[in-house]
């Protein structure tokens, strides 16, 4: 049993590194975009739980205009999730297979990252 914790916070903690980095790489990407307004929705709604109706005017947008901030921001986070796990030597036959993994060992910690396409 301990060895299969051990092995249990070995996986978690690589997949939470790995989804560190497809964060960092996907909010500078977003920054050098000028995009850090659908960031700000991003984190203030998926991690945050707080509704478009109070982001909406702290970032100036419209209510209807944060909806689709999320699913850019998850977007970005999931294609550079792939990409640092190819990075890692996961070859692209295995990526689903990874992908799933990740999501197993970080639970709801993922942090809306899970829209792969």
């Amino acid at each position: 049993a301990d060895d299969r914790t051990a092995e249990d916070a070995f996986d978690r903690a690589w997949a939470i590194a790995a989804l560190d980095a497809a964060h960092a790489h996907a909010h500078a990407e977003l920054a050098e975009e000028g995009r850090l307004d659908a960031y700000e929705v991003f984190r203030r709604h998926v991690i945050e739980g707080e509704g478009y109706k109070t982001i909406g005017p702290a970032v100036g947008m419209a209510a209807p205009q944060c909806a689709g901030a999320p699913r850019l921001v998850s977007q970005r986070m999931a294609r550079a999730l792939r990409e640092v796990l190819h990075a890692e030597g996961v070859r692209e036959s295995e990526m689903d297979a990874t992908l799933a993994e990740v999501r197993r060992a970080v639970g709801d910690a993922g942090g809306g990252w899970e829209s792969t396409q």
